[in-house]
């Protein structure tokens, strides 16, 4: 008898009975026969996967919408598997990865310790113990797979133009998928996180900024320049040089405020700078809005995080502690203690 039924989009369903699970055709048939732990049809949020993952003790049995076995794995598969991606990715019983099609038939060899997917492309990454290539999708390789790390300069953010174009770093080049070499000569090369056309290179433990077509943006003489920062100034990125910190425009690249301060803390689009013993205030736009004149100046340690509530701003001159506004003016002098709370330093 059985005593449960679980119809599927795919006109079969899933049965129970005496705990173990099968599948049934509309007709009535059995297609997989009621000797497994668990079977369940997945779907993604974006597209039908049509498949059912049918295990029985540790092993996973794949199989596909016409119920015909496709594969057997140690893990449950999550994958986008229809008529309009007809081809399959997973660890086989021997813990290797490669590719079947609609029928189970091997289009890629079940060689590889990874292999993924590369996002906006028909290709895909590999390994092979510790090292990565690229292949295509009938598992032709592309890049060889010698290289300890290979990173795309493109992503799933970048328009399908830009994606198209199938450019890869490896050890402080950019390659295409051929593996010709378009860009080389430094240490290390890493995407611009709000423009993937632009690159921050390094060579000699010296960083700048190139384009994908080889042009120096920013010359390779700094000590760090920064990529994306949460909560960091607007439209702008930090520099390092000789110890010292400043701010460059984040498209032209334009010095901003020199490095020229000894402590750089950003909040709401303002600096906490310091230089020659002595703190003040900027804006983005290396505007001075209180003076240089404090031995510390410290926001409030919500301050940016909270949605304007916390405003405050607390400075140290010699051994006495205020509570300032943010020209510099002093409102009260406050405690030592007081002024530990308030700060972002109060646990250091």
């Amino acid at each position: 008898m059985i005593l449960q039924v679980f119809l599927t989009p795919l006109k079969n369903a899933i049965v129970k009975r005496n705990g173990k699970f099968g599948i049934i055709k509309t007709d009535g048939t059995f297609k997989v026969p009621l000797q497994y732990d668990f079977i369940n049809y997945f779907e993604s949020n974006h597209a039908f996967s049509e498949y059912y993952n049918a295990r029985k003790g540790k092993i996973y049995s794949i199989f596909n919408k016409d119920l015909k076995k496709i594969g057997e794995s140690y893990e449950a598969v999550y994958n986008d598997f229809s008529n309009s991606d007809p081809t399959l990715i997973y660890k086989n019983l021997k813990r290797k990865y490669g590719i079947v099609d609609w029928q189970g038939n091997v289009i890629v060899p079940f060689e590889y310790d990874e292999l993924r997917q590369i996002e906006n492309t028909t290709f895909l990454w590999v390994k092979k113990g510790d090292f990565y290539g690229i292949i295509s999708e009938k598992g032709q390789i592309k890049i060889p797979i010698k290289y300890k790390e290979i990173t795309s300069v493109y992503d799933k953010f970048d328009n399908i133009e830009n994606a198209s174009k199938c450019l890869f770093i490896i050890n402080g080049m950019v390659v295409d998928i051929n593996n010709n070499v378009i860009i080389k000569g430094y240490d290390s090369l890493i995407p611009l996180y709000y423009n993937h056309n632009k690159l921050i290179a390094s060579k000699n433990k010296k960083f700048g900024i190139i384009d994908i077509s080889k042009k120096v943006l920013l010359p390779l003489e700094y000590d760090e320049i920064s990529n994306w920062v949460e909560y960091g100034p607007e439209k702008r990125q930090f520099i390092e040089k000789n110890g010292k910190h400043g701010l460059i425009e984040f498209e032209t690249f334009k010095i901003i405020i020199p490095p020229i301060y000894d402590q750089f803390i950003s909040r709401e689009n303002l600096i906490f700078a310091s230089k020659n013993g002595k703190t003040g205030i900027l804006d983005i736009n290396n505007k001075e809005i209180c003076p240089f004149i404090f031995d510390q100046i410290r926001p409030h340690k919500y301050f940016g995080y909270d949605g304007g509530q916390h405003t405050m701003f607390y400075s140290k001159k010699g051994n006495a502690h205020f509570q300032i506004n943010l020209e510099g003016k002093i409102l009260k002098e406050i405690s030592e203690k007081e002024y530990k709370n308030y700060t972002e330093h109060q646990n250091k």
